[in-house]
């Protein structure tokens, strides 16, 4: 009987906290339609293609710059020589 009495008493008190909302029907049958439509799921997989490309980019350029300032020393060094 106590616990009885003891839920009476939360819900009076719930009562004076919440209040009832009443929504529109169209809300209503828009929520039940998207609930009975199975929705369609993709799976994204990662592009590793551009990554791949851009670090093969820049280590190609930067071989090419490194060879570039090499061959630009060795003709300083071996104009000096002579």
């Amino acid at each position: 009987m106590k616990n009885r009495i003891d839920n009476t008493k939360l819900e009076n008190e719930l009562n004076g906290f919440l209040n009832p909302v009443s929504p529109s029907r169209d809300f209503i049958n828009e929520l039940q339609t998207r609930l009975r439509l199975k929705n369609s799921v993709m799976v994204e997989y990662p592009n590793y293609l551009l990554p791949i490309v851009l670090v093969s980019t820049g280590l190609f350029f930067g071989i090419g710059i490194i060879w570039g300032i090499n061959k630009i020393f060795r003709l300083i060094s071996s104009t000096e020589k002579e």
